[in-house]
Parts: structure tokens; sequence; C-alpha cells
């Protein structure tokens, strides 16, 4: 191939590579822009539409409420006005058309329905009526959206009241009315028939009510209009297609822009082609020959001579000359970075050094670190400062330096122990990394010696794991153990126990002696709860006055018995502080593994409610007492909250559930009741009728008994007076 079609091929090249780059960032840009311009207008559109829709809630509302404070309206739910229906519904609900309304309903006070009309008469009312009622709660008042047979509607709840607004209500009266299309002045959007909800959208856009989710097609954009309804869930109320006109129109002229640009090349191409053919094929070539010749010497200070007629050729050696000068520049420049990167490294305060197969440099750090002089290493294979790692980390390594001479570029770091040259082992952080020289891959590594590090760690570990009152473990020590023995005895399948001391009364001790004193409390039970059990044994202290015990040898289920008797003989004898004497006693709870539990939280816990249990059984002896887990415990535990948890709803939300059985008492001379005793009792809606001995106890240990005092006095004032306006004596 000729010098000529070369050039013209290099140029046709370059010209379609050109276009193809801009092009593509035009189009990518524009494309960027148009969607920028056409997602702001779907965004306007809709959110005209998210504001009329939530004008039309308020305008529901606002005709629900005037329409539920109109006295006849009042008087026909209590049933005194037969003329309503006849006066403003015929047979073809002329007053919900006016009203601009699908279905107009009634309820009385029980729910049932007194009036229920809707328009048009091919609407369902009783179906509308019964989907309403499952979707909403209709003794509030409220309005919003609610969703009806695969369509949104828009509904308002409101009290019946006298037009003066006092008085009790009457009854409850329903609006509601289908959301219908919106009239967007856009023709390339769709709606479609029944509102979906996208679930993987391209865009999400918060609209001043509600959202807009879009969802990019091939050839359009599918949307969905998001509100709250009425319950606070989000439910589409309109989706559909959008055709993305803008576009498409962007698409078009970008063909005709294209079109242009081939035109161009052809027209430039053929004049190239001409001026080459006359003008510049053997200035070209002598051009070309120097070029090789400078290249083959490698002396970048050689220049081209200027002697060519043509201004265009002469421009052309000023840049092939400024670039030989930037050559030569640069390769000074490099020499000089080669020099800084040696002076960095054989100065750096870490160890650098470059490997493949074997170790090729190390810096002089590396000598400080380990001992070893250059000599004593370079030229070894790098696996030979590996026989302290461990088999599978070293394989690691081995695979990572394989991959690193394939070329593979990657930085990872990792901790191993290197052997000194005096015999010591040294924890080193490694860095490594891919570096490239003459195109050739190497591993570059930077050693930084934390032996240092590793032995501050070590001791912060243990002053985090141990208790700094007791010496005992720490919580976090005390379950870093009993994990390791879960793991253990799940593999071995053994039995071990797992005891939760809770001292009795102790907060007295702090409240009476102050924290100091119970703290040298603390101390001497610490002490003798070493002194009750084995080495292998595992002490911890949780916090306050509550320990734990890990018991992990045992001949016999009975040793353990005898082992928290032993216990408790030690924690009861007297303790003398400062001429202070304390008696003290303790609750214990004891699981067992793995039938109590088969993790440490669940261990511990169950252990906390068999403590309780012994904790109760304490208050009654006044003495130590202890209790294995049961499943039973938990389970009243669980009902107990239940209860708990009930009781506060009832007495927040439905103090009706209370009610009172009144129990009179006789005067035995007379023969007559003298008073009555008023006695409250719960019927629960969620678990109906409830005796007094289950949820009295809980009321009072949980403090609700005060509330539930008060809804009693109540009760008991209406009811005296009820009877003193009946003249009951």
């Amino acid at each position: 191939m000729n010098l000529r079609a070369k050039f013209l091929l290099l140029y046709t090249g370059i010209f379609l590579l050109s276009i193809a780059v801009f092009l593509a960032f035009y189009f990518s840009l524009e494309t960027k822009n148009l969607k920028n311009i056409e997602y702001k207008y779907i965004y306007s559109a809709f959110e005209h539409v998210d504001i009329d829709l939530n004008k039309q809630i308020q305008t529901l509302k606002n005709l629900a409420k005037n329409e539920a404070y109109w006295d006849d309206l009042y008087l026909f739910a209590q049933g005194k006005n037969k003329r309503f229906i006849k006066s403003n519904f015929d047979e073809k609900n002329t007053t919900l058309k006016d009203y601009g309304i699908n279905i107009y309903t009634i309820l009385n006070l029980q729910g049932e329905p007194i009036l229920n009309r809707c328009y048009p008469l091919s609407l369902d009312c009783d179906q509308l009526l019964s989907n309403i009622r499952k979707s909403t709660d209709i003794n509030k008042e409220k309005s919003g959206f609610i969703w009806l047979d695969k369509h949104p509607w828009i509904i308002s709840v409101q009290y019946i009241l006298p037009t003066s607004g006092e008085g009790e209500k009457a009854g409850y009266l329903i609006f509601g009315k289908m959301v219908e299309d919106p009239q967007i002045p856009l023709d390339y959007i769709k709606f479609a028939s029944y509102p979906i909800q996208i679930l993987y959208p391209n865009k999400k856009v918060k609209l001043t009510h509600g959202e807009l989710f879009i969802k990019e097609n091939l050839d359009n954009y599918a949307f969905s209009l998001i509100e709250k309804d009425i319950n606070d869930n989000s439910i589409p109320v309109y989706s559909g297609s959008i055709k993305p006109v803008i576009m498409q129109q962007a698409y078009t002229f970008m063909a005709i822009a294209g079109s242009i640009f081939v035109f161009m090349f052809l027209v430039t191409f053929l004049v190239l082609y001409f001026l080459f053919r006359n003008f510049f094929r053997q200035p070209l070539a002598n051009i070309i020959e120097k070029l090789r010749d400078i290249a083959a010497k490698g002396d970048f200070r050689q220049r081209l001579p200027k002697d060519y007629n043509s201004k265009e050729f002469k421009t052309l050696i000023d840049e092939i000359n400024f670039l030989l000068s930037a050559a030569e520049n640069y390769l000074k420049q490099a020499k000089e970075k080669s020099h800084m990167f040696e002076v960095l490294a054989e100065n750096a305060p870490v160890g650098v050094y470059l490997f493949r197969e074997k170790i090729e440099y190390m810096n002089p750090f590396i000598k400080n670190m380990l001992g070893y002089t250059p000599a004593e290493v370079i030229g070894r294979p790098f696996t030979d400062f590996l026989t302290e790692v461990d088999p599978e980390l070293r394989e690691n390594i081995i695979k990572n330096v394989q991959r690193r001479l394939k070329g593979e570029k990657f930085r990872n770091e990792f901790q191993i122990k290197i052997r000194a040259k005096d015999g010591t082992l040294k924890d080193i952080l490694i860095i490594s990394n891919t570096v490239f020289i003459n195109g050739k891959p190497y591993g570059m590594g930077i050693a930084i010696d934390i032996t240092k590090i590793k032995e501050l760690e070590k001791k912060l570990k243990e002053m985090i794991e141990k208790d700094s009152l007791t010496d005992l473990l720490s919580r976090r020590g005390f379950y870093e153990k009993l994990d390791y023995f879960i793991n253990l005895y799940r593999k071995n399948k053994n039995k071990f126990f797992l005891l939760f001391i809770d001292l009795n009364h102790f907060k007295n001790i702090n409240d009476s002696y102050g924290h100091s004193m119970g703290d040298k409390v603390l101390k001497v039970i610490a002490k003798r709860l070493k002194k009750a059990l084995w080495k292998e044994d595992i002490i911890g202290r949780f916090g306050g006055d509550e320990f734990g015990v890990i018991i992990p040898n045992f001949a016999k289920f009975e040793d353990i018995v005898i082992i928290l008797e032993k216990i408790i003989q030690e924690i009861e004898k007297p303790i003398e502080i400062n001429e202070h004497k304390f008696l003290i006693t303790a609750s214990i709870g004891i699981t067992i593994f793995p039938e109590d539990g088969t993790t440490a939280e669940q261990l511990i816990k169950r252990a906390d409610i068999a403590m309780y249990k012994a904790k109760e059984k304490s208050r009654k002896t006044n003495q130590s007492s202890f209790v294995f887990f049961s499943p039973e415990f938990e389970k009243h535990i669980k009902e107990k909250f239940e209860i708990e948890k009930e009781l506060k709803r009832a007495v927040q939300e439905s103090p009706e559930e209370f009610f009172i059985l009144y129990q009179p008492i006789f005067d035995l001379r007379t023969n007559k009741p003298i008073k009555v005793e008023a006695l409250v009792r719960w019927n629960s809606s969620k678990f109906g009728l409830v005796q007094p001995s289950s949820f009295i106890p809980v009321a009072e240990e949980t403090g609700i008994i005060s509330s539930i005092t008060k809804i009693v006095i109540e009760k008991v004032i209406n009811q005296i007076k009820e009877w003193q306006q009946e003249k009951i004596d």
C-alpha cells in the first residue's frame, strides 16, 4: 500500500471516528437534555392533576359536611321526615347528578343504611357500600381516596349533626365519586382503563400531594400517579403510557444531521484527494523519511528543516518540531521522576519491595524492620518469607502473585507474621499492587510493622473483657465465652448449665449506704463465687448486682444442686464492712444447653425468666432460692405482656370494655341492703371476659390500676345520678 493510500485511509478512519464520537457525544448530551425537557412537561401536567385531585377531595368533603349539617337531613336520619326521598331523589337521581357524586348514603348510629342511592343507576349501590365498609372505618369522619372494583374513588364520611352543630350525632353521611380521567391538553398521554402501580420505576417524582412513577420502555413511558388513600396507604389513581414525542423528533433531527455530516465528509474527501495528489505527496514523503531517521537514532534533539514553499507544510513542520521538543522534555522528566522514586523508596519510613517470581528490589527500611540486608533478600523466592503464615493464607498469597504476573491490576492487603533475622516474630501489614515497568508486570509491596499495634489491641481486648470492679469477666467477655461453649458443645453433643444470679434487695444497700459501700459488697460476693466454683467454671458480671455462671463439667444432674447450695451458702454468709453487717440473699435462674436454648441470647433470656420466678419465691420466704427454667414460665410472661398491652389499649381507646357489677351488702339485723360494693369487670374485645384475678394484679404491678380506678369512679358516679333521677334509694 503506497503512502497516498495510507494517508487517505488514515484520514477516512479519523474522520469517520470523529463523526461517530461527535454524534455519540451529541446524541448522549441532547438525549439527556431533551429527556429532561420531556419529563418537565410531564411533571408539570401531572402536578396540576395532583392538585386538582386533592381539590376534588376538599370539595367533596365540604359538600358532605354542609349536607350533614342540614336540618332536614338530620330529621330524616331520625326517621321524622318521610318526604325527604321524594323531594330530593327522583328516579333519575338528578340530585346526585347536580352534586357531581356517584353514591349518596345515610347510615344510622348502628351502621345500618337508611338511604343508599347511586348515579348512574347501573351502579350496584349495595355492593359499593359493602366494599366501602371493607375498605375503611366508617365510624369516623374522614375524606380521601379508596380503591373500589379496580378503580379509585373519592369518599367523604361525615357525622350527621343539626345545623347549629350542637347535640349528639344522629348517624353518618357518605358521599362518593369515581375518579375520572383528567383533562390534560397533551394528546400523547393515554390513560389505562384500570390504574396499576409500577413496581420498579426509573423515575420517582414527589408532587404536592402524591408521587409520579415513570418507567422507560422501548417506545414509550409507562406512568403511575400514586396518592395516599384514606387509610394512609399508597394506591395508583391514574396509569397509562406517554408517547415520547420530543425524543422522536430529536431522533429525526439526528438522522438529518448525520446525513449532512456524511455528505460533508464525501465532499471534503474528494477535495483533499485532489489536493493530496497534486501538492502533498513528495513533501510528505520527505517529512516521513526524516521522522523515521529520528526515531531510528532515538535522537529527539534533531529538528525538521523548514525549506518548503507551502505555508501549510511550514505549519506542520513547526508542530512536529514542537512535538519533538515536548518528547525531549518528557524523557528528561521521566528520568527525573525515576530518580525521585528511587529517593522516595530509599528514604521511606516503611518497607518497599518489587517482585516477580523472586524479590528484585528492597529498600533500606526492610533491614531496619527485619534485620536482613539487600544481599540476603534480593534474588530469593518470596515464599521463603512465608514460613510462619497459615497454609490457607499462604496459598491465597501465591495465587494473587500469579495473577499479578499475568498482568492483572488489583490492590489487596493482608496481615502476616514474619520471623526476623534475630528470630523474633513480627506482625507485618502488607499492601500489594500491580505495577508495570517497561510494559512488564511486577508486584510492588509495602510492608508496615504493626507488632506494637497488635500488642496494644490485645491489651485493650483484655480490658474490655474484664469487669474493672470485680475482676470477673465483663458482659461482653462472658458472652464470648458462652458462644465458645455453645459451638464446642454443639459439636460434642454435650450439656452445660448457665446460672443467672441476682442479689435480692441490693438496691437498699446503695440507697442507704452509698454506691461505694455497694461496690465493696459486690467485690466480696465475686470472691465468694470464685471460692464456691471450680477453676473450669466461668464467672461474669453483667452489671449492677447481676452475675452469670457457666458450669461446663459435671458428673450427674444432682451435682448442680450441690453446687447451687454451695453458692447460696457462700452468698448468705454475713458480710462485715466498716462495722456494718449485711445479710445477702440471692435469686438464681438456671438454663441447660441445648434443652433451654441454642444461642447465647436464648439461654440468658430464659435464665433471666427463671431468676424472676426464683425472686418471687425469695419474696415469700425471705431466703435465697433457685429455679430451673420451664417453658411454662415463658408462656406466663408472654400472657402477662399481652394482658398489659390490651389493658393499656382498653384504658386509652375503649373504656366501655370495663363494666361494674354491684354487690349489695345487707344489715343482718334488718335483713335489708344498706349499701352496695362496686366490682369492676373487663370484657376485652380480644380475650372476652377476663377474670379479675388475671388482670387486676397486672394492672397493679404496671400502674394501670390508677386509670382503671378513674374509669370505675366515673361509671359509679353516673350510675348514682341515674338512681337519684329514678328516685331509687
